[in-house]
């Protein structure tokens, strides 16, 4: 079995298949020592090993993750696999959007109502409920790298 992390991305992200919530997301873009990363914060929380096999906190809090990494993980309610892509700013994750979009360009995407956006490339409209102000997305027809970055003043 090979190594990984884990991974929480905050807010979680749930299912669109089922409406689940999704945990246990793993990748191996990172240093794959088993480190826990939460979404937020610059430096792995901790590490799932036994306590005698932690690398030293100093170890820990010197590890960042690169500027994109992709993520994974399977619905424990309707066993949809679902892949993310996590993006940090000043070595910080700030952003997870579905997809794998290791090193798409993002495209326009155009808010509609307070949780909707549409995708510049497609054209379709869906509701981003988790975080409907979240920059980044990807689109869940086309499979595009969307940006956020027209209001349309629909009420």
């Amino acid at each position: 079995m090979g190594m990984f992390d884990w991974y929480e991305p905050q807010p979680t992200l749930m299912c669109r298949k089922c409406g689940a919530p999704l945990g246990r997301w793993q990748g191996k873009d990172g240093a794959c020592a088993l480190w826990v990363w939460r979404q937020g914060v610059v430096a792995p929380i901790d590490q799932e090993v036994d306590e005698e096999c932690q690398a030293w906190l100093e170890v820990r809090t010197a590890e960042r993750l690169p500027e994109r990494f992709e993520i994974y993980t399977t619905c424990d309610h309707c066993d949809q696999w679902v892949d993310a892509t996590g993006f940090c700013e000043r070595g910080v994750w700030v952003t997870t959007a579905r997809g794998r979009h290791g090193e798409s360009v993002p495209i326009a995407a155009t808010r509609i109502d307070k949780q909707f956006r549409q995708c510049a490339r497609c054209t379709h409209v869906w509701e981003e409920a988790e975080n409907p102000t979240v920059r980044l997305a990807g689109c869940p027809s086309c499979g595009a790298l969307t940006n956020l970055t027209v209001d349309a003043d629909c009420n």
